[in-house]
């Protein structure tokens, strides 16, 4: 849904973020700049582009810290953009894994805190003033390492952050602070990004060619929450056919619960991946397509003006035609979407989670 009033110049490539930019620069220009961030915001915002950025500003030869700007040309910056400035540690799960390798964070068995993420940044700076480390879904690991038993990489990352070492900046990377243990969330600046507008989503998608179709661009814009990562995902035919019937099922004031059950079970089910991390992503697929649609349908209830693409648009004023439920029925339904989405977060299993999202809003 699309935002009004969110400032869209442009910093070092990166657009809608501006009031970040601005508390960082006032935290450097002040000298108070803290050890952690903790980067929040939905996937696809911008986050971890972000944190990059931020990188090569702060190596930058030519501008001073506070300018929080960055050339483009001198060495320092042509390192970062070829992703070899050794004062910057990156750590991410690997292609197609759901979580961070424990060897990854604090090394092997035989090189325990003598390699990975927490080791190098106890190290020096080789160049720059500071050693900047980037850590990618912070909230996986440590939900992963409560379930497996495997405290060792986040009790190492909690102490590194307890006692962090000189001219380290530590940069988490998470969709939801839920997931971290307090006491690292406690010990972190919270940064939150807010999702990109709708137009500026499709206009990236078009401009960077990640679609070539301005039409289905512009549907994905829609339909993207403000994430490029969802959008890019979301560029499936099966998705774009799953949208169509989960709307008119929603649109059709008749249908049956087993019905809508066995709709999406069928769509969370087909993935390519059977890994849980892929069916809830897919399961939040039909959840945030359901907000949209009653979102839609709250706005048409109350004479606001709807938003979305021309499919939205109808499913809604068919529902409408039918005898919508009122506004206040709208809300409840509209809060066990939202208790939906925190279940999935909560990494609870979606077989659960189907049924009982479903058959909440059937009785309501």
């Amino acid at each position: 849904m699309e935002r009004k009033g969110i400032c869209r110049v442009s910093w070092q490539g990166i657009e809608g973020h501006d009031p970040v930019v601005e508390r960082f620069r006032g935290w450097l220009r002040s000298g108070k700049l803290p050890s952690t961030f903790l980067f929040v915001g939905p996937r696809g915002s911008g986050k971890r582009s972000f944190a990059r950025q931020l990188a090569r500003c702060l190596h930058c030869e030519k501008y001073e810290d506070e300018k929080l700007d960055a050339c483009g040309e001198c060495a320092a910056c042509r390192q970062v953009d070829a992703g070899s400035h050794p004062d910057i540690v990156e750590v991410a799960p690997p292609d197609g894994k759901a979580v961070i390798p424990i060897e990854d964070l604090i090394g092997d068995r035989d090189h325990r805190m003598r390699e990975g993420f927490c080791y190098e940044l106890s190290l020096k700076p080789m160049y720059g003033r500071w050693r900047i480390g980037i850590l990618d879904d912070a909230d996986t690991l440590c939900s992963q390492a409560a379930r497996s038993n495997q405290f060792a990489a986040a009790n190492s990352l909690l102490k590194m952050l307890e006692e962090p070492p000189p001219q380290a900046l530590v940069i988490l990377i998470a969709e939801s602070d839920q997931q971290l243990i307090p006491t690292i969330r406690s010990r972190s600046q919270v940064v939150r990004f807010q999702p990109l507008d709708n137009e500026v989503v499709t206009r990236i998608l078009l401009e960077k060619q990640l679609v070539e179709d301005s039409q289905r661009a512009g549907l994905l814009g829609e339909c993207s929450q403000g994430s490029i990562a969802r959008a890019l995902e979301m560029n499936r035919d099966d998705f774009i056919e799953f949208r169509k019937s989960l709307f008119k099922s929603l649109a059709d004031g008749q249908s049956q619960l087993a019905d809508k059950i066995e709709l999406v079970s069928t769509y969370v089910e087909s993935g390519e991946s059977k890994e849980a991390s892929m069916r809830r992503r897919r399961t939040r697929d039909a959840i945030r397509l359901t907000l949209d649609f009653y979102q839609q349908l709250m706005r048409r209830q109350v004479g606001v003006e709807l938003q979305g693409d021309a499919l939205l648009r109808e499913v809604v004023e068919r529902r409408a035609q039918q005898g919508a439920p009122a506004a206040e029925e709208l809300a409840s339904r509209l809060d066990i979407c939202l208790a939906a989405e925190v279940d999935i977060l909560r990494n609870m299993n979606v077989a659960n989670i189907i049924p009982c999202w479903l058959e909440a809003l059937h009785g309501c």
